[in-house]
């Protein structure tokens, strides 16, 4: 298993994100940076925007982690790499079960059934 950037393969180069942590040499927890520094060091000035550029990233297989220290690569010790990326997943696993939990509780509020989508209404 590959834990380097650009290695998602389904592209040879790293993203914008993930080379911008690279060039940050926010490689390991320990080196994380935060998302406000990031922002300024790549001139984004939309934090949600930084979000779904990592996100679309990630989507693409790039391991771009993220703790309460900030964004970072995964170490380059293989082993470390490893349960940084395993401790990544287990927190976005207990973050979904518990919006779904919260969106069970809502959705027996509303009496509405459990395969019910949800429409947005358009911002005014």
């Amino acid at each position: 298993m590959r834990l380097k950037a650009g290695s998602n393969g389904s592209q040879m180069f790293p993203g914008f994100i993930e080379a911008t942590l690279i060039a940050l040499h926010a490689e390991g927890e320990e080196n994380a940076v935060k998302l406000d520094f990031v922002m300024k060091y790549t001139g984004l000035s939309s934090r949600r925007y930084l979000q779904k550029l990592a996100e679309r990233e990630k989507l693409n297989g790039a391991f771009i982690l993220s703790s309460r220290r900030g964004m970072f690569l995964p170490d380059a010790d293989e082993e470390k790499g490893y349960r940084e990326i395993t401790r990544f997943m287990r927190s976005q696993e207990r973050k979904a079960k518990s919006m779904l939990r919260i969106n069970g509780v809502f959705r027996r509020k509303l009496q509405l059934p459990e395969q019910t989508q949800i429409v947005e209404e358009p911002e005014a």
